[in-house]
Order: structure tokens, then C-alpha cells, then sequence
């Protein structure tokens, strides 16, 4: 039996949105749970999980950070690397298990809006890619690294840290800036994500949503999330993709499934129907040639 509950939560901030456009349910919502935060309460988890399906566009998705939390057990505890992660690892194993309960709670017909993910869930190679480029302009660049030790030190400074502390406790922010930059990594398809492994999708960004098919494309896709012009682009032309570069199969996205519509792209060798790469015909492989997502190949 599902139960009901009083949910009283308020926006106080939003970044590049209105608490309007949230409330009208244009986005999918991701729920950041943070370990070690005594507020994270089974119920004010519960508070923030009921909130998200009441008002997410589609999908859920629930992200716990356990690998990238280590590093505070290792400066803030002095726990050595080994332990410092598999104590990590433990903790958000019991987030996880909260998290189930409370879906467990909701109508069965919400179990499938949600999507529990844990890091290393989100670790693909662009991610990785994209933190060393962090890393590497952290190193460098002296007013970036400033600035994120001052992000660092606002929410735990102490007498007791020294700069060396500061700096490994970086490490979290520049591993999480990435995931908050490209978009949401969910294990749930929509008609906006974009696959990026074989059951692994990424809900991209505005405008990224909303990158038109066609049939003869202006552009590819590299390292899974990167969007490449094939030629040079004319002003005013569309950046539009064939989805066979990045779906698999008929069954493998919402986009190019049964239901899908027809293809309107207009193309003089228009398909009629989204393409997927089990489908692609060996001319159209070799033609898309080093703009099909690698997870594919």
C-alpha cells in the first residue's frame, strides 16, 4: 500500500532558470544526495525524492557522490587512500538503500521515473577527459585555482586544514564540475538523452535536447557527447545529426523507437524512419566514418 505525504519544500535560488519554468515541469530533475551531510535525514531525503517526481519533467535521477567523497575522509579523518574509499563506498551503499525504501513508498507506476546512479556510474571516458582538462587548468591557472579553494573553503574552512589540505580537497569539486556542466547521467531514456553507453544515457543541456535528425547531417559525434561539424558549416545552417550515429537499435532509445514519428528531414536520401546503427547500411558506415559514437563500434 503507497502512503501520502505533506511535501513543503521552497526554491530559494535558481541558476540559468526561473523557479517558474521548474515548477512547469520543463526539466528532468537530478537529487544530489551528499554524504556525510547530517541533513541528508531519511527524511528530508524523502521530502526532496517526493518533491522531484511531483515536478520533474520525465525522470528522476538520483546521484550519489561515494567515490568522490574519499577524499574528505582522507584530510578531515586522516584515514589512508584504501580506507578513505571503501569507507566512502559503504556510506553511500546506505544512502542507496534509504533511497530504495522510499521509492519502495511511492505508487509502483513512479518506480520507473526513477534512476539511482552512483559515481562511477557517470565515469565515461569524455567524463574523465573533461576532469583532466580541470585538473590540468587547475594546476595552471592560478585565478581558476583560486577560486575553486575558495569554493573549497566555504563549505569547510578550519583553523586545523593547512593549503596542502585545501588543495586535495579540491579533488571534489573538479571531478563534480563536469557531470554539472554536461548534463545529467541517467540509466532511464527520454526523448532528449542521448545514449553514451548500452543501458547509460546523458540528458544534455539546453540547447543539446534539442539537436535535430537528418538523414543527411551537417554534423557527428566524438567521445560520446561531443558534437562535430563533418564539413564546414555555411552561416545560418542547421547543426543537425543522423541518430544512427549514437542509438543502437530500434529497441535501443525512445527516438527511434515504434512509436517514434516519421522521419521529415527533407533529404533527397530521406529514410523515412530515425535510423539506428544496427540498421545503417555499409555505405552509410563508412560515410559517417570517425563520427559514429564510439560505444558502438
Amino acid at each position: 500500500m503507497s502512503k501520502k505525504f505533506i511535501i513543503i519544500m521552497k526554491i530559494t535560488t535558481c541558476l540559468n532558470t526561473t523557479e517558474k519554468e521548474v515548477l512547469a515541469k520543463k526539466f528532468n530533475i537530478i537529487i544530489g544526495i551528499s554524504i556525510g551531510n547530517k541533513y541528508f535525514t531519511k527524511e528530508n531525503i524523502r521530502d526532496y525524492l517526493l518533491w522531484a517526481v511531483k515536478n520533474t519533467k520525465e525522470k528522476v535521477a538520483i546521484l550519489i557522490p561515494d567515490k568522490i567523497h574519499a577524499v574528505n575522509y582522507e584530510v578531515r579523518s586522516g584515514y589512508k587512500k584504501e580506507r578513505s574509499l571503501k569507507r566512502a563506498i559503504n556510506e553511500g551503499e546506505k544512502i542507496e538503500n534509504i533511497a530504495k525504501d522510499i521509492i519502495e513508498e511511492l505508487p509502483f507506476e513512479k518506480h520507473s521515473v526513477m534512476s539511482i546512479l552512483k559515481w562511477e556510474d557517470i565515469e565515461t571516458e569524455e567524463y574523465k577527459r573533461r576532469v583532466s582538462v580541470l585538473y590540468d587548468e587547475f594546476k595552471d591557472n592560478s585565478k581558476f585555482r583560486n577560486e575553486i579553494i575558495e569554493i573549497v573553503k566555504e563549505y569547510c574552512n578550519s583553523e586545523k586544514l593547512t593549503d596542502c589540505d585545501y588543495e586535495k580537497l579540491a579533488t571534489y569539486p573538479l571531478e563534480e564540475l563536469p557531470m554539472l556542466v554536461c548534463g545529467t547521467i541517467t540509466k532511464i531514456p527520454s526523448i532528449y538523452t542521448i545514449p553514451i553507453g548500452f543501458d547509460l544515457f546523458i540528458d544534455p543541456m539546453d540547447p543539446g535536447k534539442y539537436l535535430n535528425h537528418s538523414c543527411e547531417p551537417s554534423c557527428g559525434i566524438k567521445n560520446r557527447t561531443q558534437i562535430v561539424a563533418m564539413s564546414d558549416l555555411k552561416k545560418d545552417e542547421e547543426i543537425t545529426i543522423d541518430y544512427a550515429m549514437f542509438v543502437p537499435t530500434k529497441q535501443g532509445h525512445p527516438r527511434v523507437g515504434i512509436d517514434a514519428p516519421i522521419c521529415r528531414c527533407g533529404a533527397k536520401n530521406r529514410r523515412e524512419q530515425f535510423g539506428n546503427y544496427e540498421e545503417l547500411s555499409d555505405e552509410l558506415r563508412e560515410k559517417y566514418k570517425g563520427y559514429i559514437s564510439d560505444y558502438l563500434i
